[in-house]
């Protein structure tokens, strides 16, 4: 799939709208599976898991996309993108304290591939991602 935006590179779009829009995307896709785990089942609509799905889709191709435009990982890009790794890192405890006070309120069955997919999708992402929005803000200050 790679290899698909590469050779349209030239004329994709880039920067920092596509970061924003990324992290739009995964932010409320990531809100479906966190809905339904706290939902009963019955409250859960066939149309929320339909959204998800597509969603999803559209965050895993703008993901790529991130990817596939990005510039070089230089030595910034690897320290910006680690102190954001340590934070989000906290997410795990976070959840296993979540499980111990409020564990059995929770569907994890549906929580946990949701967070974990997309949790994958960010820290892959997120290397390209801060080397598109620095290379922007670079560019910004060139001009000025």
């Amino acid at each position: 799939m790679h290899e698909v935006f590469r050779t349209l590179n030239g004329s994709l779009p880039r920067g920092k709208p596509v970061v924003l829009a990324g992290a739009g995307l995964l932010c409320a896709s990531t809100a479906f599976p966190v809905v339904a785990s706290v939902l009963r089942e019955d409250q859960v609509g066939p149309l929320m898991g339909v959204l998800d799905v597509v969603l999803a889709f559209v965050a895993v191709a703008t993901g790529w996309l991130i990817v596939a435009t990005a510039g070089t990982l230089d030595e910034r890009v690897i320290r910006t993108s680690c102190r954001v790794y340590r934070v989000a890192g906290n997410v795990l405890l976070v959840l296993l304290i979540t499980f111990f006070l409020v564990g059995d309120r929770i569907r994890w069955n549906i929580l946990l591939p949701g967070l974990a997919w997309r949790g994958w999708l960010l820290m892959y992402a997120l290397p390209a991602g801060v080397s598109a929005w620095q290379s922007a803000r670079t560019e910004t200050r060139d001009i000025r």
